[in-house]
């Protein structure tokens, strides 16, 4: 009987016991769910668009990494596009700038890079100037904006010496709606296929360069990244 009388007093405690647990374990799960949510507020993500932009992004330089050579005969069109305005009439031999969508211009002193920017990373824009990579930030706003260009062969051409910036260098971005200063913070190397490097911050103005590296070899990606202050 006292052994009957145990195994009901226990069973009562855990009947008892078991809307408290299972209160206690609800608002556990609460908290659990809202502590995500919050860090879902300030987490970087990278949205289907900027995936849709760093694959094709991914596919020219694949063909710049298997047809290297054929970047030097196209310098002639690139070096046409140097010193043109973001709205000058022509862009290049028969192309006007609204076909080639020029959106602004990128400046680095130190490396003297003076070339435009165009709307899309792909490879028509990625022979004449530094290719906007879809999905990403506009440039001068919050968030991460990419910028990608190829190493020519001609010491100087694109974003050949961009190897040679470094943390607290200037760059310099003119659109039509203004110009904007970003100071290089960090410089990596990484792999073709990450896209991290273009995480979107929700506080800063950020600005991310890309261009293949080792020169002439292209196994992996050259990411310089710049904030604006």
């Amino acid at each position: 009987m006292k052994v009957i009388a145990a195994i009901l007093i226990i069973a009562g405690l855990i009947i008892g016991a078991y809307p408290i647990a299972d209160e206690i374990y609800t608002r556990y799960l609460e908290y659990k769910m809202m502590d995500a949510y919050i860090e879902s507020l300030t987490q970087e993500v990278v949205s289907p668009d900027i995936s849709d932009g760093f694959e094709q992004l991914q596919l020219v330089f694949e063909e710049e990494r298997e047809n290297y050579g054929n970047i030097q005969s196209d310098e002639g069109t690139a070096a046409d596009l140097q010193h043109e305005s973001p709205d000058s009439d022509e862009a290049s031999a028969g192309q006007s700038s609204s076909e080639l969508h020029i959106i602004g211009r990128i400046e680095i002193p130190k490396i003297e890079v003076n070339i435009p920017i165009l709307e899309g990373a792909n490879k028509a824009n990625l022979k004449v100037g530094a290719g906007h990579i879809t999905g990403t930030a506009k440039l001068g706003s919050i968030g991460n904006a990419a910028l990608a260009a190829h190493r020519g062969h001609t010491y100087g051409r694109l974003f050949n010496r961009l190897d040679e910036l470094e943390v607290g260098d200037t760059i310099n971005i003119t659109t039509g709606e203004g110009s904007y200063e970003y100071t290089v913070y960090k410089i990596l190397v990484v792999s073709p296929d990450d896209i991290s490097v273009l995480y979107q911050s929700k506080e800063e103005r950020i600005l991310t360069l890309i261009t293949c590296t080792p020169l002439y070899i292209a196994t992996h990606r050259l990411i310089v990244h710049a904030v604006m202050r």
